[in-house]
C-alpha cells in the first residue's frame, strides 16, 4: 500500500478547497436571451427611426464595433457616428438572433443580418457575433463584429 506524506494530503485538501470555492459561472442563457432580444428590438427601432444616439445607447460605454473593411470603432460616441452615417445613407437593417448563450454577466449572440437599400432591395446578407455585457439591469452590446455572406465583386485588376 502506498504511503502519502502529510504535505501531499495538505496539497490535495487545498486543491479540493480551492476548486470548491472557485466562482461558479451560472448558465443564464434563457434570461440573457430575453434581455438580448429586448435590447435588439430597441436597437432596430432606434435605427428605423433614424436615432443614432438611441442605437449607441444600446452599447456599453467602452463598446467596440469591428466592421468589415474598416478600423475598430471605439466607444458610444464612435458607435453613434458610425451608425449615423448608415442612417444618413438610407440603409435599413434587420437582425435575427440564431444562438444566445449567457454566463453570469457576459453572453454571446450569433445571428444574421439583412441590409436593405433605399429602394428596399437587399444589398447584403451577413452574419454577426456580439459579446454582450450586463450593464446595471440591462444587457448591452460590448463587442460587435459582422461580415458579409456575399461574394466579393469581380475586380478588373485581377483579370
Amino acid at each position: 500500500m502506498m504511503s502519502y506524506s502529510k504535505t501531499t494530503w495538505y496539497l490535495v485538501f487545498a486543491l479540493i478547497l480551492f476548486i470548491g470555492c472557485a466562482p461558479q459561472h451560472t448558465d443564464n442563457t434563457e434570461t440573457a436571451r430575453a434581455g438580448i432580444v429586448a435590447t435588439s428590438a430597441q436597437w432596430m427601432a432606434a435605427f428605423d427611426q433614424g436615432d443614432a444616439a438611441g442605437v449607441a445607447a444600446c452599447y456599453t460605454e467602452d463598446a467596440q464595433l469591428l466592421p468589415p473593411n474598416s478600423e475598430v470603432v471605439n466607444g458610444q460616441a464612435g458607435v453613434q457616428a458610425f451608425f449615423q452615417s448608415l442612417i444618413d445613407a438610407g440603409i435599413k437593417v434587420k437582425l435575427e438572433a440564431v444562438e444566445v448563450e449567457g454566463h453570469g454577466d457576459t453572453a454571446f449572440e450569433v445571428g444574421n443580418a439583412t441590409v436593405l437599400g433605399t429602394d428596399g432591395q437587399t444589398i447584403d446578407n451577413s452574419k454577426y457575433i456580439v459579446v454582450w455585457k450586463m450593464a446595471g439591469d440591462k444587457w448591452k452590446l460590448h463587442r460587435d463584429i459582422w461580415n458579409s455572406n456575399m461574394p466579393l465583386p469581380n475586380s478588373e485588376a485581377s483579370e
